[in-house]
């Protein structure tokens, strides 16, 4: 085995974590040169550890360079850092994106938590993504491993699970401007808080999840607090709700999130 520099584990290990990563998104994580970067990537892919590719999102415009693992660095994973099999994320396919903006803001928004909470020694037992997948596609079995019954008799899938040992977090991120829609979306989460299974689902008893939201532009998170203040029937849940921009959780992950009267969540 050719050896690898601690960057170049480091690369690997996050794209299992996340499943895959834009330049930008590395630079969050590591703190690293995007030239540094480069280099180590460009390395990785001419050994054949990951891949690269660019979405073509309309005849003119790309997206940034995106990094998946191969399966020579799986191979890597689970013979030298003790990852079982189920624990793996690889993408093998380059036609993931046709949300690509929703999917990348999911991304950036998993791992400023993730950074977040390990800079505060709050182990992460789970993490999950929307587009991790259970089950076959040619037997009609396949879903989100997010998926959770709403008690309705219906399915909310959050872009984002996180749970720690204490807290269980259901994360949803907006990209589009229908306030009226993501209102109705998040009132859903009431059906299956007052339910239970959230908490059966990911195995936490007797605890209710944080549900929060991230907003890509400001006006719409103003507009869907407004909402929800005049709402008579949600206030009983709203100490679990948190908001935030995108912007906000990109600078301050920590400080970023509040209900609707102003109170801050605190993780633990």
């Amino acid at each position: 085995m050719e050896l690898l520099n601690a960057l170049q584990w480091e690369i690997i290990e996050h794209l299992n974590r996340f499943g895959f990563l834009t330049g930008s998104q590395f630079q969050m994580l590591t703190g690293k040169s995007a030239g540094y970067l480069r280099e180590m990537l460009g390395s990785l892919s001419k050994r054949g550890y990951v891949r690269s590719f660019r979405n073509n999102i309309s005849h003119a415009i790309y997206t940034e360079n995106m990094y998946v693992n191969m399966p020579l660095a799986v191979e890597l994973l689970t013979s030298h850092k003790n990852i079982v099999q189920e624990e793996i994320r690889v993408i093998t396919t380059p036609y993931i994106v046709g949300d690509f903006y929703h999917r990348f803001n999911c991304v950036t928004t998993s791992l400023k938590l993730w950074s977040y909470l390990n800079t505060r020694n709050i182990p992460i037992r789970l993490m999950l993504s929307y587009f991790d997948k259970v089950g076959n596609p040619k037997k009609g079995t396949l879903t989100a491993k997010t998926a959770i019954p709403n008690g309705e008799r219906k399915t909310i899938i959050p872009d984002i699970v996180l749970k720690t040992d204490k807290t269980l977090i259901l994360g949803e991120v907006y990209c589009d401007k229908n306030s009226q829609r993501i209102v109705s979306q998040l009132g859903s989460y009431v059906y299956a808080i007052a339910s239970g299974s959230p908490a059966d689902k990911f195995d936490i008893p007797h605890t209710n999840p944080f549900v929060l939201a991230v907003f890509q532009y400001p006006g719409i998170k103003q507009a869907v607090v407004k909402r929800l203040v005049n709402m008579s029937g949600f206030h009983s849940m709203a100490h679990l709700y948190f908001f935030a921009t995108l912007d906000e959780v990109i600078q301050d992950c920590g400080s970023a999130w509040h209900t609707i009267t102003g109170e801050k969540l605190v993780f633990t």
